[in-house]
C-alpha cells in the first residue's frame, strides 16, 4: 500500500470535519472520492500532503507518517496536486509556470525542465501554448497546464481536488481525457470529483463520504449499481437522476 490512513480525525474549531477515517490506496490504483458538499472530501485530500494538519490517527504515505515527518518539502515533491482553481502564476508564461518548481528546487537545469515541460505540453495537447500567459487560456486549458505543472516534478502520486468543478461543461471532457491517460499509464491517483461517469469508468475503487465519515466503498460497478447503504442510494439517485 502506498497510502495508509488509520483513524484520521480533523476539526476546525468545534466543527469535526473528519471522524475516524481509515482507507488504503495501492500503488497504481485510482480511487475516486464522491459525496455531498461539506462531507469532508477536500479536507481528507489535503491531509494526505499536510496542506491541512490531521489531529489524530496515522497518515502514512510511502510508509512515512505524514503527521510527524520533519522534511515535509521533500515529501511533497513526490505528490502532485491539482486544485479547483488552477493556481497558475498570472505573470508567468505557461512554460515558466511548469518549470519554476524543479529549477528553483535545483532538481533540474532550466534546459532539462523545459525539455520535460514540452513533453508534458504535448501530452496534454497544448504544445502551442508554451509562451502564452494564463489570461490567454480557457479554463480547460488552464487546468491541463496545472496538471502538466504537477507532473513536471515526476510525482509518484497525483491528488485531484474537484479538478473540473470550476469549468464550463464543454471544457470538462478535455481535462478528464488527460486524467484517463494518466490512469492508463499506471499513475496512483486520489480524485475528489462530482463526475460520476468518470468515476464509474476510470476508478478502481470509489469511496462515498458523508458528514465526515466513509459511508461505503467498493468497485465502481458494485457501488453505482448495488449500493448497500441508504445514504449512498439517496445520493446517487439525486445526482444520477435529478428532477
Amino acid at each position: 500500500m502506498i497510502i495508509e490512513v488509520e483513524h484520521m480525525v480533523k476539526s476546525f474549531g468545534t466543527n469535526e470535519v473528519l471522524k475516524d477515517i481509515s482507507f488504503h490506496v495501492a500503488e497504481g490504483e485510482v480511487v475516486c472520492i464522491i459525496g455531498p458538499s461539506g462531507s469532508g472530501k477536500s479536507t481528507l485530500l489535503r491531509c494526505l500532503n499536510r496542506l491541512e494538519e490531521a489531529q489524530g490517527g496515522t497518515v502514512k504515505v510511502f510508509g512515512t507518517d505524514v503527521r510527524h515527518t520533519k522534511d515535509i518539502d521533500s515529501f511533497r515533491e513526490q505528490i502532485g496536486m491539482v486544485f479547483q482553481m488552477f493556481n497558475l502564476f498570472p505573470n508567468y508564461t505557461v512554460m515558466d509556470n511548469i518549470t519554476l518548481a524543479p529549477v528553483e528546487l535545483k532538481k533540474m537545469t532550466k534546459a532539462e525542465a523545459e525539455k520535460r515541460g514540452m513533453e508534458l505540453l504535448q501530452m496534454v495537447g497544448l504544445a502551442d501554448k508554451r509562451d502564452a500567459y494564463p489570461s490567454q487560456l480557457s479554463g480547460g486549458q488552464k487546468q491541463r497546464i496545472a496538471i502538466a505543472r504537477a507532473l513536471e516534478m515526476n510525482p509518484k502520486i497525483m491528488l485531484f481536488d474537484e479538478p473540473t468543478s470550476a469549468l464550463d461543461p464543454e471544457m470538462v471532457g478535455e481535462v478528464l481525457g488527460v486524467m484517463k491517460q494518466l490512469a492508463q499509464q499506471g499513475m496512483t491517483m486520489v480524485i475528489v470529483t462530482h463526475e460520476m461517469g468518470f468515476a464509474r469508468e476510470v476508478a478502481d475503487r470509489v469511496i462515498f463520504m458523508g458528514d465526515g465519515v466513509i459511508i461505503e466503498e467498493g468497485k465502481p460497478k458494485d457501488l453505482f449499481e448495488h449500493p448497500q447503504n441508504e445514504r449512498t442510494k439517496k445520493f446517487l439517485n439525486s445526482v444520477l437522476h435529478p428532477i
